[in-house]
């Protein structure tokens, strides 16, 4: 069984997003997200914050997110749309092999803490860290179709 990465339970992230300055995706360049873990206001100093105003989907958090720097990047290898097990609107997202590793040994690390996952500098995902997540999860929650086509053309 995946991984649940649930965004009804929210207060994290994971994001993919384009090199800044940079033209539009050509088919050949990689697809990326970046993730890190949701910081903790009585113990992480606001210069190692970074925070995320824009949301998408029924996020149980108000802006603005904050996360712990540094964010992992990671490319993804696909992202296909299916169906949660709350039989909501979700999405695998299986991550390149390059990238996966990281994933796992984050997780692993903070088992218990909240994953906030962007793409393309919105939030997309706050999630509690309940395994390590070896390179495929699971987008679950309160999306409406409109968000995840959002999330998947951005994916494309």
């Amino acid at each position: 069984m995946r991984p649940l990465f649930a965004a009804l339970v929210l207060v994290s992230t994971a994001a993919c997003s384009q090199e800044s300055g940079a033209g539009p995706k050509s088919p050949h360049e990689p697809k990326w997200i970046e993730y890190g873990i949701a910081a903790d206001p009585t113990t992480t100093a606001p210069e190692n914050v970074q925070a995320f105003s824009e949301l998408i989907g029924h996020l149980q958090r108000k802006a603005p997110v904050k996360v712990e720097l540094p964010l992992q990047r990671a490319r993804v290898e696909s992202a296909k749309r299916n169906v949660d097990q709350t039989g909501g609107p979700g999405a695998i997202l299986r991550l390149d092999k390059r990238d996966a590793a990281q994933s796992e040994v984050l997780t692993a690390e903070h088992l218990d803490h909240e994953l906030v996952v962007t793409v393309e500098g919105k939030v997309v995902s706050i999630g509690w860290i309940k395994d390590k997540l070896p390179g495929e999860f699971e987008l679950a929650g309160r999306y409406t179709d409109n968000d995840l086509d959002q999330i998947l053309k951005a994916l494309e």
